[in-house]
């Protein structure tokens, strides 16, 4: 466990170190980390950006979790929603299943529009957050 925490810490500093740096994201879009290496309560304290990006990250996290377990739960229980989901994602997958990095971008999964419906409904049915 300590050696995984002294990791995941190292790769934060790493990103906040680098940011600071560069001055920009990946796709020049301002973040949180920009937000939060902006604001003056952060000022000159790396640690506490830090610290603050480890907790949304995990927070974000564990929606995520309780979202997709919500989201199975659901097509387990409703067979015909779940075969259209399958039907709609499945010859994507099978396109990207050599390369799923590369060839399963943001925007090809932005095309499941059922299956985005279906996690939507789920959210309504069963916030994952207040």
């Amino acid at each position: 466990y300590g050696r995984n925490n002294d990791a995941v810490n190292n790769a934060i500093m790493e990103m906040v170190r680098e940011r600071k740096r560069t001055g920009k994201s990946a796709d020049d879009d301002p973040d949180v980390l920009d937000m939060l290496l902006s604001d003056e309560l952060y000022a000159g304290n790396d640690l506490k950006v830090a610290n603050d990006i480890r907790g949304l990250f995990l927070a974000g996290d564990e929606t995520c979790n309780v979202t997709t377990a919500n989201f199975l739960y659901y097509m387990t229980m409703h067979p015909e929603y779940h075969q259209r989901v399958i039907a709609e994602i499945m010859p994507t997958l099978e396109k990207a299943s050599n390369d799923f990095v590369n060839l399963l971008s943001p925007d090809v999964v932005d095309e499941f529009v059922y299956t985005k419906q279906c996690v939507y409904e789920t959210l309504r049915i069963c916030p994952s957050g207040p």
